[in-house]
């Protein structure tokens, strides 16, 4: 099983037992500010630091309390079959979901965001691409990333992409 099923199961798994025990439902996402932040000079990117926001299930959030959850298995699908799909693709994805369903895509890609930072890992290990137009780069630009599996450096020449 992959470490993102893993922990889309936990997470659901401890919201199903605290609402066994009568407790409200929560989900805690790491907060997505510079003030928690801290850049990581040896590996050369801002790493979260440990503040936490706390969504409870109240009649104010439970919409986007079930966006997250529909987010969280939308993603664990992707995941279990090997599939992809393009945040555009998510958001009209969401329009089946009944009155969870996103009213606009800036509302899907926060959502998107916050599955994202709660598992710490990228939107791709969910299953979510960028689009394939609008976010390319060329020229003198060589990008240096980890690869969060191996821990190997991954080295991106955009001057190779034409």
């Amino acid at each position: 099983m992959s470490q993102v099923i893993k922990k889309i199961k936990d997470t659901a798994q401890d919201i199903y037992q605290g609402i066994l025990k009568k407790k409200k439902p929560e989900l805690k996402t790491p907060i997505r500010s510079l003030n928690n932040v801290t850049y990581n000079e040896k590996d050369g990117y801002f790493e979260l630091k440990g503040d936490v926001k706390t969504r409870t299930l109240t009649a104010s959030s439970v919409k986007t309390f079930a966006q997250t959850l529909k987010m969280m298995d939308l993603s664990k699908q992707l995941v279990e079959t090997d599939d992809i799909a393009t945040k555009r693709e998510a958001y009209y994805v969401s329009k089946n979901w009944g009155e969870a369903r996103f009213m606009s895509q800036p509302d899907s890609d926060t959502v998107m965001d916050d599955v994202e930072a709660m598992f710490m890992v990228n939107r791709e290990q969910l299953g979510f691409i960028p689009e394939e137009k609008g976010g390319e780069i060329a020229g003198k630009l060589i990008v240096i990333d980890k690869n969060p599996e191996t821990g190997k450096e991954l080295r991106i020449d955009c001057t190779k992409f034409g």
